[in-house]
């Protein structure tokens, strides 16, 4: 059951930027019905007002109980399961450094009403298991009502504003603020409507509090853009800020990590291995003056001891070598494990070598541990918590109810039939009801033991057995036959522990003893005379010890003596048996800790392909600093080489602590991730793998990589990854973003349409889809033109509708719809094919396809252009799993049309798992309403309006979106927004907008304007610029053009207004640029001829 968020009322979000401001006061205009407004801000209070919009009731019958569902214009809505679902509306409001926030109600105009049936609640996700290795399936929504609530005579929501504790988001610090305007008593079926509410938030400050209660003036860089949309007093908050952001406390860099003479041992099993000299120099070692005493081997910080077989010269020469003990990595997520040789500073640690010990009391048996796992698969939902073992080896209870394990004991003692058996068990649950589970053991058809436990945890149980025989075993786990979706059973791995004969096997026994006393240890069963023995109980500091071999019959003995006075591991083994690393490489130093560096673009990428992402990473220069960092260097420096996604958060949260100011604001994963290492798919750039999820429990979650301020869910960096597999597949998508961006002044009107496609909200009989109106859902986008300005904007609505509409009124749409899917799946084809800014679809979905095959993953294959041409989509999901990139063995939809050659997509915002269409509808929300309205043309500042929007006006019952939905492609590119729908300039005085000015009558074309400034040939430091020109005569438009390195250069801003300024902000130092105003007017057009350009260069 999708349960409560415990961060439901956790702070987050808010932002802001600074250059020295005066606090401002800001001033409504009149107040607008459904949206809240600033009334006044400064660095005492914020004074808020709501007017609350009518309410719509709609009669909803679900389960056979009525309900009534409420609905108002512009609104969130409560949407914890259960808990019944009310209009709300929320913004982020910046607050103070050292604010303490105080609510007080000003003004309320309220009246009650009594409603004939009880509020609708919010729905819970039902689940159904298409099998099971697969993450469960929507199969609709139920409406249960929590009876706790239900019950109660009270108004929910408890209060009608509330606020979160302050909370920090990069430099800034803000609250979230809701207003409740309808309160419902569910026990008298009471609605309340507050009208209008003035509210003021007091932040404890007096009039002269200085800058450490106040804050200072921080300049955030191209993350400013993020802040302006989020923060609803942003231009009064700029100087509300601290520099200061806390260093993480990180795992100390790898010191070999600097070094020119270091080396990386990559070990991915347990045991005693084997470097030579020879595979050194084959990786570039230069013997030439090294003394071999300098040789230093260390792993995860710590110096191991080693082993030198060399002929006493301590020169590194052919055929000698050196041996150490090696750990295979405990986490099966962690391909390999990493050691570091370093060489000619001191002397390293060498492995003792304790005088031989004669005699001493030859035990017969010793207890052995033996343990049986295979990591067969990854199941996110088993157990379904994050800090567990995902990997299983066998389903249990599915198609039979048990699972069989043979074990072939050739070493157990004479006259032993007892032991101790082990079975880790796990089971899923997937948001349904726990369920009790039984596991029984048995031993060699004999049942051992039988335990209850509950579904969605692990078990570890433990049995005494008497009927063990030598030889073959079998052991059965069991338990309760399949119940429900998701209730599976798995085997994580069996022991048995039983007392054994000192046999080695295929020349290696690996043993522990814990008696003191002095031992001679017998091992039998070697094939040779060459035999090793050392002490490994620390596998830091092994020890050699003195071994002698016997004869005995065709085979030998090996004997070990020890003075034994505390427990012991030993590993004996024929020199054959020595392991050879997976690899000997020589690093190459890097210096991600240099505090000078500095970014405000990462692309972070296999090193291989750092010159595949070159081109990207010129483009983006405009952006500013500009940085690619091979994953390899974020290995070796926060995580001691060993690859892992926490180390790119720890790489990720030291550039944002410590580099030069501003921190970046885009990170570019260029790589694909693959949580299931099973299917042999590279994982190029790690998975951040989290309990993200309240359905499927793990999920790849690469918001979860730049989250850096404590207590906010939202990122403080944009992010994107693009998921190549290859070299090929990064070139597909490099060269289609540079196609996108560069040559997107193609003719049509391409950049001005959206495709709408929805699944059906209707069944063929009437009935609607439990999962939600598609139809509604869409058209609070594309019919609302506070997301989406039509005209210019046109929107292309395919809408798939399986309900005759002259049978079923309900089903009725005020525009035509597609009745047959194959003429639905047809028109999407054909209109990614012509060319669409976006293709936005709402419905049910799955990893391959939409629902109804409307679009396949299959199809991107066929969906290509001419290599250049720029008309691909940016694609819009709001459905479930179709961004899954992170499962091997298949191509999600939305992976499939990014990797594609010359076709495709260029981009996709897209969900890694399930979802409920009603919270799907506040990311699309605040996509459109910060691409098109906020004019943030930049992808992942649309994602991050997205998810703030969502933030803002959600209760909590939709946070998992805030991970869940990755942003599949380039945050850093710029949408081919028309010319019409370009950013927003902003004012350079907010109190004094400029004039529209008057118009003289034209003969003709008005005469070009005399431009201002800057100055052409004019140099200077700041990036933000504003552009002035003379009046001209009868002229009632200005159009402006802003281009970078030369008149014909990266294209950096462009419109129309009828001022006669513009400030454009977030401009690259160290670049030249150019511009020129044209006159227009509406009867005769634009100045006619050449333009005239200026030209200016900002400062390095």
């Amino acid at each position: 059951m999708k349960t409560r968020l415990s961060v439901l009322f956790i702070l987050f979000l808010a932002v802001t930027i600074g250059f020295n401001l005066p606090d401002l006061s800001e001033a409504a205009q009149t107040p607008a019905s459904g949206k809240i407004e600033l009334v006044e801000s400064n660095s005492q209070h914020v004074v808020l007002e709501l007017t609350a919009p009518p309410l719509s009731q709609q009669e909803r019958v679900e389960s056979g109980a009525t309900f009534l569902e409420l609905s108002a214009q512009g609104s969130g809505r409560t949407d914890i399961a259960g808990d019944p679902q009310l209009p709300i509306y929320g913004t982020l409001v910046a607050v103070p450094q050292k604010a303490k926030i105080e609510l007080k109600i000003l003004q309320d105009r309220a009246a009650t009403q009594t409603l004939a049936n009880p509020v609708l609640p919010a729905p819970t996700l039902r689940l159904t298991s298409p099998s099971p290795t697969e993450p469960a399936v929507e199969d609709g929504l139920d409406y249960i009502p929590n009876t706790t609530i239900y019950s109660a005579n009270a108004l929910y929501p408890g209060e009608r504003v509330s606020t979160t504790t302050p909370a920090p988001w990069r430099s800034q610090r803000y609250i979230r603020v809701q207003f409740h305007p309808y309160q419902y008593n569910p026990a008298t079926r009471e609605l309340i409507t507050h009208k209008k509410i003035r509210v003021e938030i007091s932040f404890g400050l007096g009039a002269n509090a200085g800058r450490e209660a106040v804050g200072d003036a921080v300049n955030e860089g191209g993350f400013e853009a993020v802040l302006e949309q989020a923060l609803i007093n942003y231009e009064s908050s700029r100087a509300w800020r601290t520099p200061q952001r806390p260093s993480p406390t990180l795992p100390r860099a790898e010191q070999a990590a600097s070094a020119a003479n270091s080396f990386k041992i990559s070990v991915n099993a347990d045991g005693m291995y084997k470097v030579t000299c020879d595979s050194l120099q084959t990786a570039g070692f230069n013997p030439g003056g090294v003394n071999l005493d300098t040789f230093q081997l260390s792993t995860q910080g710590n110096e191991v001891a080693i082993e030198l077989v060399e002929d006493g010269d301590k020169q590194c020469e052919s055929g000698e070598y050196f041996l150490f003990f090696g750990q295979a990595p405990t986490d099966y997520a962690i391909p390999y494990n990493v050691y570091w040789l370093t060489y000619g500073s001191g002397n390293g640690k060498r492995m003792a070598a304790p005088p031989p010990v004669s005699g001493g009391t030859t035990p017969a048996t010793y207890l052995k541990t033996l343990h049986l796992e295979q990591n067969n698969g990854y199941v996110s939902f088993a157990p379904f918590s994050e800090n567990a073992d995902h990997w299983i080896w066998s389903l249990v209870n599915y198609p039979n109810n048990y699972v069989d394990i043979a074990a072939n004991l050739t070493d157990l003692a004479p006259g032993t039939t007892n032991g101790v058996l082990r079975a880790l068990v796990q089971s899923g649950a997937q948001a349904n009801p726990y369920y009790v589970m039984q596991s029984t053991l048995f031993s060699n058809g004999t049942q051992v033991n039988q335990q209850d436990w509950v579904s969605g945890t692990a078990l570890l149980n433990t049995a005494n057995v008497n009927n063990l025989v030598n030889g073959a075993n079998t052991f059965r786990v069991q338990d309760r036959g399949y119940v429900g979706p998701g209730i599976y059973v798995y085997l994580n791995y069996l022991e048995l522990e039983y007392t054994a004969q000192f046999v080695a096997a295929s020349d290696v026994l690996r043993f522990k003893y814990g008696a003191n006393g002095t031992w001679q240890y017998q091992i039998q069963g070697f094939t040779n005379s060459n035999l090793r023995a050392y002490n490994i109980s620390d596998y830091a500091n092994v020890s050699k010890l003195a071994i002698t071999a016997q004869s005995n019959g065709g085979t030998f003995t090996g004997v070990v003596s020890d003075n034994v006075n505390s427990p012991r591991e030993y590993m004996v083994l024929s020199n054959s048996q020595f392991k050879s690393p997976l690899s000997v490489v020589q690093d190459t130093p890097s210096s991600l800790r240099t505090l000078a560096n500095g970014a405000d673009y990462l692309i972070i990428t296999y090193g291989v392909w750092k010159n595949n992402v070159q081109p990207l990473a010129a483009q983006r220069a405009t952006l500013g600093r500009v940085k690619v960092v091979d994953v390899e260097d974020i290995y070796d420096e926060f995580n001691f080489g060993i690859k892992s996604a926490q180390a790119i958060r720890n790489f990720l949260e030291y550039a944002y602590a410590n580099w030069q100011a501003p921190a970046p604001y885009y990170v570019l994963l260029a790589g694909n991730g693959n949580s299931d290492n099973g299917n042999n798919e590279i994982s190029f750039i790690p998975v951040n793998m989290k309990f993200a999820d309240n359905y499927i429990g793990m999920v790849a979650a690469d918001n979860r990589y730049v989250n850096m301020d404590a207590g906010s869910l939202l990122p403080s960096m944009a992010i994107g990854r693009l998921p190549a597999r290859s070299a090929a597949e990064m070139d597909n998508m490099v060269n289609k973003l540079l196609a996108y961006e560069n040559n997107n002044n193609s003719a049509g009107n391409w950049q001005k349409k959206v495709m709408f496609v929805t699944d059906s909200a209707f069944s063929s009989s009437g009935q609607p889809d439990s999962a939600g109106n598609f139809f509604e859902l869409s058209e609070e986008v594309a019919g609302n033109p506070d997301f989406f300005p039509a005209p210019p904007m046109i929107a292309d609505r395919v809408y798939f509708n399986r309900c005759d509409a002259q049978t079923y009124p309900q089903c009725a749409l005020p525009f035509s719809s597609y009745n047959d899917p194959a003429v639905a799946r047809s028109a999407v084809l054909a209109g990614i094919q012509q060319g669409r800014l976006i293709v936005n679809y709402v419905g049910h979905g799955a990893i391959l396809s939409w629902a109804q095959s409307l679009l396949k993953a299959s199809d991107a294959e066929n969906l290509t252009r001419n290599p250049g041409d720029p008309k691909y989509p940016f694609m819009m999901p709001m459905t479930c799993y179709d961004g899954y990139f992170f499962g091997g063995g298949f191509t999600s939809l939305s992976e499939a049309l990014l990797v594609q050659k010359d076709g495709g997509a260029v981009g996709s915002f897209a969900p890694a798992s399930l979802g409920v269409a009603s919270g799907h509808d506040f990311l699309d929300r605040g996509f459109f309403q910060a691409l098109l309205k906020n004019g943030k043309p930049r992808v992942g500042l649309a994602t991050m309006g997205s998810k703030t929007f969502l933030f803002a006006n959600s209760s909590g019952g939709h946070y998992d979106l805030l991970d869940t939905y990755n942003l599949l492609g380039d945050p850093g590119m710029m949408f081919a927004l028309p010319d019409e729908i370009r950013p927003t300039p902003t004012p350079t005085d907010i109190n004094a907008p400029t004039a529209t000015p008057t118009a003289t009558p034209c003969a003709g074309k008005p005469g070009a304007p005399a431009l201002i400034s800057p100055a052409n040939d004019s140099s200077q430091k700041k990036t933000k610029v504003t552009l002035t020109w003379n009046q001209s005569t009868c002229a009632t438009k200005y159009k402006y053009m802003l281009r970078q390195d030369g008149k014909k250069g990266l294209k950096i801003n462009s419109g129309k207004q009828s001022g006669t300024t513009i400030t454009i902000e977030g401009l690259a130092k160290g670049h030249d640029y150019y511009w020129y105003v044209k006159a227009c007017n509406g009867s005769f057009g634009c100045t006619r001829g050449v333009p005239t350009w200026s030209k200016f260069h900002i400062k390095p």
